[in-house]
């Protein structure tokens, strides 16, 4: 059987995924949020290639996230959240797993995301400057791990790629709105890149060792809890003197 859309979310249902579920390439949205799902994620899941958003959070998922999930190229939206996975195998929109231990584990298919969330996970390392090449992402959220290094000032290149992908194929879609990179070990300055972000709302620094003036435009306009807890920055709404 084909279908379009399974939302099952908020039900008391106690079964493993039946393998079918991943059978029709016509399944463009699977959400089963706050169930009670268990068991492991069938090796067919990656048949189900024209999926969009696939939402598990708040279920008893475990093992291994399978590595066929990187044939799912059209994925947009992906929270597998509050689950039990473990392994060293683990990608995307993971948070609160801690699973992932760096980068190199996470497959190139997350450059078509628009939503990326590996929060509270173990995350090791620089912010990698491949994050630069996110083709249309809105919200990029990396706290509450144990990254170090500082911010890559190609992050501000966003906006300009962004741009020309979507003129170049016809596509509707805004650029980033959030970027978190609070509770980590990043160092260093905030890139005066980062106000080429135009559409930018909420920039979120706080509990690390940055340094340093915020470089102005909307960095102005951003909470003074974004920037909390950085003893070496000042100025502006920080309300310490440079």
């Amino acid at each position: 059987m084909d279908f379009g859309s399974v939302i099952l979310s908020g039900n008391n249902l106690t079964e493993s995924l039946p393998s079918r579920v991943f059978q029709s390439r016509c399944l463009a949205i699977l959400a089963l949020s706050r169930s009670n799902f268990s068991g492991q994620l069938l090796k067919n899941i990656g048949n189900a290639s024209g999926m969009m958003v696939f939402v598990l959070f708040g279920n008893k998922f475990s093992g291994q996230i399978p590595m066929s999930i990187s044939n799912i190229f059209l994925l947009v939206y992906l929270d597998l959240s509050r689950n039990n996975f473990s392994g060293e195998s683990s990608l995307l929109d993971i948070h609160d797993n801690e699973i992932i231990r760096n980068f190199e584990d996470i497959p190139s298919q997350i450059l078509n995301l628009q939503v990326l969330s590996l929060r509270n996970n173990l995350i090791q390392g620089f912010i990698p400057r491949m994050i630069s090449n996110l083709i249309s992402p809105q919200i990029l959220d990396l706290s509450g791990n144990n990254l170090t290094g500082s911010i890559p000032s190609e992050i501000g290149s966003l906006e300009r790629m962004i741009r020309s992908i979507h003129r170049r194929f016809h596509l509707p879609g805004r650029s980033i709105e959030t970027l978190d990179f609070s509770h980590n070990g990043i160092s260093g300055s905030i890139p005066q890149s980062l106000t080429k972000l135009k559409e930018l709302t909420i920039l979120d620094v706080s509990y690390n060792k940055l340094t340093g003036k915020p470089v102005g435009g909307q960095m102005s306009t951003m909470n003074e809890l974004n920037y909390y807890a950085n003893s070496g920055l000042c100025g502006m709404q920080i309300r310490i003197k440079c």
